[in-house]
């Protein structure tokens, strides 16, 4: 390792001074100018972000508590014109979600 770090050494010595090729003090001082004029990144929104969190804790407990307090048989009593209604809710729903998908491809495409 000594031998090899005498040879490293000498090979410094040995040589010229090092000099940067012409424009190179100037490239990087452009790059450190134009780094400096971008603006700084936009900050989390920790706000909205708390507040949503917040919002959906809020709407979650409320569901439990409404879920554990409904009557079973009014649950069956509205879902029971579903049931008679055969396959048209499914075509509804088909026919929404289909239409959700169309505008959000839309909108992805044209920006």
């Amino acid at each position: 390792m000594q031998r090899d770090m005498d040879d490293f050494d000498r090979t410094f010595i040995d040589n010229d001074t090092l000099v940067p090729s012409s424009g190179f003090s100037a490239r990087v001082m452009d790059a450190v100018r134009d780094e400096a004029a971008e603006p700084p990144p936009l900050p989390f929104p920790w706000r909205p972000f708390v507040i949503g969190v917040l919002a959906c804790v809020v709407w979650a407990a409320s569901a439990i508590q409404v879920m554990t307090r409904l009557d079973r048989g009014i649950v069956q009593d509205m879902a029971l014109p579903l049931v008679e209604a055969g396959k048209m809710p499914l075509y509804l729903a088909a026919a929404v979600l289909g239409a959700l998908i169309v505008l959000a491809l839309k909108r992805t495409v044209i920006r």
